[in-house]
Parts: structure tokens; C-alpha cells; sequence
């Protein structure tokens, strides 16, 4: 297994017909099959190797960003937020999508307006997440720091949010006993917590 051959199955995989361990999968085309205000259902046929049809579904949407706002006592900010989906409030990272004619860093800019009512001088990819195989977006967390006061507003928000400081320390615990429940912002924590010098390096550089 070489990246040469990583790199033709991915070619093959593009095409829509691909070779997996030289078992023969043939794929259609992807199909849109319903089409909302954030997500659209697409559909596929696929020919497994024993001649049985299989049909793949998966949910495709813009690209996403989240942000982890550092201030200058190296604390990160989580917004206190209600989720009409969730019927609750919940704990997480300033995020949202990107939109027609944005790059991912004016998105970023403008979430944080949005939601912390700061902008940042300096801000950093720290790492990207790849579609899934039911999920066709990628997610892009982005560090960012030297933050000053700058409120824009967005009419979407359905509440209002409320954001708060802390340290590294105080949001694992509050991931660790259950009061931080959003599967994305434990994994940022947890990326943070067991990598302090993460944060130190980047508003200190």
C-alpha cells in the first residue's frame, strides 16, 4: 500500500467507479434526491460484487468553521446557546457555515462578530475534519487570538447568545462531569487539555 496507490483509488473513487482491494464496486452517480435550506439528500446505486444493488444515502451541505477564541490570559470563550433541534441550551464553540463568496477566514472573522462580539488580529487553522461517510462537508476549527471588541449583527439568531471565558482546565472539567454534552466541542477541549502548549505557542508567537 503506497500513496501512489492511495492516489489512484481516490482518482478511481472521483469517477465514480472504483477498485477497492480489487474487489470491483461499480457507483453510479450521485443524485439529489431532496433539497432544504441547509442540507441536500442525495442518493446513489451502487453494484456490489455479487451482482446485488445497493442504494447510499448521504446528507451534503457548505463547509463549516468553528473557532476557538483565545484571550490574552489564555483563556478560550464557549458560548452558552439554545439548539431548537436539541430543545435545549447548550455549551460550545463560536461556528457556522461559510457563504456564497466567502473564504474560510472571512467566515471565521465574521462568526466571531457575530456571536463573541470581538474580532481577531490573528488567527490560525489548527485542524479539518473530512466528510464523512453519511456527512458530504468538511469542518475547519481555527484558532484565534489578539481579540478586540467588535459586535456585528446577525438576524438568524434565534436567541441570544451568551458567551464565557475559561481557562483550559475549567472546560475539561465541565466535559468531563457532563455539563459541556456537544460531541464536537469535548473533542476540541480534549485536543486543548492534553496539548497546553497549543495554546501558550499561539499567543505567545
Amino acid at each position: 500500500w503506497t500513496s501512489t496507490n492511495a492516489g489512484r483509488i481516490q482518482r478511481l473513487i472521483n469517477s465514480n467507479e472504483c477498485i477497492i482491494f480489487m474487489t470491483h464496486v461499480k457507483i453510479g452517480k450521485w443524485k439529489p434526491v431532496f433539497k432544504g435550506k441547509v442540507f441536500t439528500i442525495e442518493q446513489v446505486k451502487s453494484v456490489l460484487p455479487n451482482g446485488k444493488i445497493k442504494i447510499m444515502e448521504r446528507a451534503t451541505r457548505k463547509s463549516t468553521i468553528g473557532v476557538i477564541a483565545i484571550d490574552s490570559k489564555k483563556r478560550i470563550f464557549l458560548n452558552y446557546e439554545y439548539k431548537i433541534a436539541l430543545k435545549k441550551y447548550i455549551w460550545k464553540i463560536p461556528a457556522g457555515g461559510i457563504k456564497d463568496g466567502e473564504t474560510p477566514e472571512q467566515t471565521v472573522h465574521r462568526e466571531l462578530m457575530e456571536e463573541l462580539g470581538y474580532d481577531a488580529k490573528k488567527i490560525k487553522l489548527f485542524y479539518k475534519t473530512m466528510p464523512q461517510n453519511s456527512i458530504n462537508k468538511t469542518h475547519s476549527i481555527y484558532l484565534a487570538t489578539q481579540l478586540t471588541p467588535r459586535k456585528l449583527y446577525d438576524e438568524e439568531e434565534i436567541s441570544e447568545i451568551k458567551s464565557k471565558p475559561m481557562t483550559i482546565d475549567e472546560a475539561y472539567k465541565m466535559a468531563k462531569n457532563g455539563e459541556i454534552d456537544e460531541s464536537e466541542t469535548i473533542a476540541i477541549i480534549c485536543k486543548l487539555y492534553w496539548n497546553k502548549q497549543i495554546i501558550d505557542d499561539f499567543v505567545e508567537e
